[in-house]
């Protein structure tokens, strides 16, 4: 990735997403204003950059970034579960196979089915968890939680998030343990002997009975 001259405010396409990237003491800075790559949001960006290279400038500068972030009504609620995960996906294009695709565009039906236009909080996260358990074999449901782990990890680092919290970090999903196969009873293992010995077939497993243990 070629180095930002210092004092300048590039703008980037990142997957048709603005990205606004500078340095600062150094440092390299991103900001993703969570706006369309289209021409109408090139000119906010385009403030926004001038913004920041002049209070980079003027010692004015918000380290933050907040000052600088998109003034849309996602600063004063949360972005909604099914908009964070479709971002995510159109993020994913490019960078998994269509069969595994089609698992991320599953899950958003889940998603949509359950949340409609609400953001995700802690509790609705869980009650989540448990509707989909109930729909889903076990290994299918910890897969897809996987898939919303990861992508509230992406929508953190793309400053999507205020609370920048991981609302499905601390839930998991356990299978249910195997069942050791039960003995056979007393009566059971009778009847298959006398079974045996009423078969053509006796003569060959009668002396396999012996394999058979009592509960």
């Amino acid at each position: 990735m070629a180095r930002t001259p210092k004092g300048e405010v590039t703008i980037l396409n990142k997957d048709g997403w603005i990205q606004l990237r500078w340095r600062y003491q150094g440092k390299r800075c991103y900001l993703s204003p969570g706006l369309r790559y289209d021409p109408i949001n090139l000119q906010v960006a385009q403030q926004k950059a001038a913004q920041i290279r002049l209070d980079m400038a003027s010692g004015n500068y918000d380290q933050s970034r907040r000052k600088y972030k998109s003034e849309s009504p996602q600063q004063h609620q949360s972005i909604g579960a099914v908009e964070l995960f479709q971002r995510f996906i159109d993020w994913k294009v490019k960078r998994v196979d269509k069969r595994t695709l089609e698992k991320y565009h599953g899950l958003l039906t889940w998603l949509k089915e359950f949340f409609g236009e609400r953001p995700a909080t802690v509790e609705d996260a869980s009650s989540f968890m448990e509707w989909l358990r109930e729909n889903l074999a076990p290994v299918t449901a910890k897969e897809r939680l996987g898939l919303l782990k990861a992508g509230w990890d992406w929508g953190i680092q793309n400053q999507l998030l205020l609370n920048e919290e991981n609302v499905w970090q601390e839930l998991e999903v356990r299978q249910s343990p195997k069942q050791r196969p039960q003995a056979f009873t007393k009566d059971e293992v009778k009847q298959i002997i006398q079974g045996f010995e009423e078969s053509r077939y006796s003569v060959s497993l009668l002396g396999e009975v012996h394999l058979f243990t009592y509960a």
